[in-house]
């Protein structure tokens, strides 16, 4: 049932390429907000890991290991994400970013006002 989910994103890449470069290409087409990020979800009780939003969504599913491994991403402290960060990737270089607008925006650090949105801005 997986490789349904999956058929926009083969496996097994054609010859001559590797499963990063297909990754890459496929990326490299995709929608992108106004900020020039894809949105991967947002964490949550059901939904409480980088790796599920990832491997749930038919875009990025058999890549997520590749991807949260990559040399971008693999220090990032994803076990201490609280539910409710928003994920998004960016679309060249595959990372991994949450509760950002864009790369290398500036980090806002003032906590939100009672009852508001998660104003922190984690950059790692």
């Amino acid at each position: 049932m997986k490789d349904e989910v999956v058929a926009s994103v083969p496996n097994t890449p054609p010859a001559g390429l590797s499963k990063d470069e297909l990754l890459h290409q496929h990326v490299a087409g995709l929608k992108t907000d106004a900020d020039g990020l894809i949105t991967i979800g947002k964490l949550s009780r059901d939904m409480p890991t980088v790796s599920q939003l990832l491997n749930n969504d038919q875009r990025f599913a058999g890549f997520h290991w590749g991807i949260i491994f990559s040399e971008i991403n693999h220090d990032k402290p994803f076990r201490s994400l609280p539910p409710g960060t928003q994920g998004h990737i960016t679309p060249i270089t595959l990372e991994l970013l949450f509760n950002k607008t864009a790369p290398g925006a500036p980090v806002n650090q003032a906590p939100a006002a009672a009852g508001g949105n998660l104003a922190m801005l984690m950059c790692f």
